[in-house]
């Protein structure tokens, strides 16, 4: 099977990147704004804000840089790794997109404190200790994404058959990369580890917050009350909201990570790690408008807004 993409293959890659990248980037904007222009009444309301502020300034950056590392590498015919301007645009991916991991893990964990009660003592210093917990992992996070794109960034081109080199198939023939085997073997393993406790953190935050739901459910069907849509609605959309989080960022970074640990970068594996970023940089500010109330408001009012103008336009007739 080849590994080399037609001209054609090309163009179409591109085209698709810089339609989702487009749309993409209207929906981060939305937020940002939004989030910028709200009034938070509360401290636990700020960091809420503020981890969704984030999340989006990350996914917007990710999405932008993906579309010019797709338009520098298959319409410029620059070699991935291997010059300055790639090298920038590949740290950028790289930090944003591992830092976002980090970040929707938080904002699970910060859901899960806030929503649920909880009876154990740990959990109740971490429920009444929250915004400590949630700064520490954020910059913990913020550390070691930034130490993985510098070891992403440090290949560099060398010539010769070295058995530490990594495989690139181009068609624009483009040189072999050169990591040492030390920090290739670290690499790995530092991104294994994030993958594994960031997707546990997300698990058991899903998981928890599940369960309470379901708890919710049976306690006001039991209640002399009955059941009501607006009891349990906050809860439902939030669970469903960080559910869709975790899962977009579960696949997505088994996808992206796949070919980093086989060390196979060739034009084929460059255009679907992109596209999976810019398709990530689309569905993660959509999730968010559609699971947060206010933004998913402000968004039905641009809409309605739009197709009134649009209604009470003149006719060219």
């Amino acid at each position: 099977m080849s590994t080399l993409l037609s001209p054609s293959g090309r163009l179409i890659s591109l085209t698709l990147s810089a339609l989702l990248t487009g749309t993409g980037v209207g929906g981060n904007l939305f937020i940002i704004i939004c989030n910028i222009m709200k009034r938070a009444d509360n401290q636990k309301a700020q960091l809420g804000n503020a981890l969704i502020t984030w999340i989006t300034v990350c996914c917007l950056a990710m999405d932008v840089s993906s579309f010019l590392l797709h338009f520098f590498v298959f319409r410029l015919h620059f070699c991935p790794f291997t010059s300055n301007e790639i090298k920038i645009i590949t740290f950028v991916v790289f930090i944003t997109s591992n830092w976002e991991f980090w970040l929707i893990a938080s904002l699970c964990i910060f859901y899960c404190l806030t929503v649920v009660t909880f009876k154990s003592k740990l959990l109740i210093v971490a429920k009444q200790n929250i915004s400590a917990l949630i700064w520490c992992g954020v910059v913990l996070g913020f550390v070691i994404s930034l130490l993985e794109a510098f070891l992403v960034t440090r290949m560099t081109a060398k010539s010769g058959n070295d058995t530490s080199t990594i495989p690139m198939a181009s068609n624009f023939s483009c040189p072999q990369v050169y990591m040492p085997q030390i920090e290739k073997i670290f690499l790995n393993g530092t991104l294994s580890i994030q993958f594994l406790v960031t997707t546990s953190l997300m698990i058991s935050a899903c998981g928890v917050l599940s369960y309470c739901l379901r708890g919710h459910v049976r306690h006001l069907e039991q209640s002399s009350f009955g059941l009501t849509a607006s009891s349990q609605e906050n809860l439902t959309r939030i669970t469903k909201m960080i559910s869709a989080l975790a899962l977009e960022f579960i696949v997505s970074t088994t996808c992206v990570t796949i070919p980093n640990i086989f060390s196979q970068y060739t034009e084929i594996s460059v255009m679907f790690l992109n596209l999976v970023c810019n398709i990530l940089g689309l569905i993660i500010p959509t999730t968010l408008i559609l699971g947060i109330l206010s933004l998913k408001k402000k968004a039905a009012g641009v809409l309605k807004c739009g197709r009134t103008e649009t209604q009470n336009s003149p006719s060219l007739n």
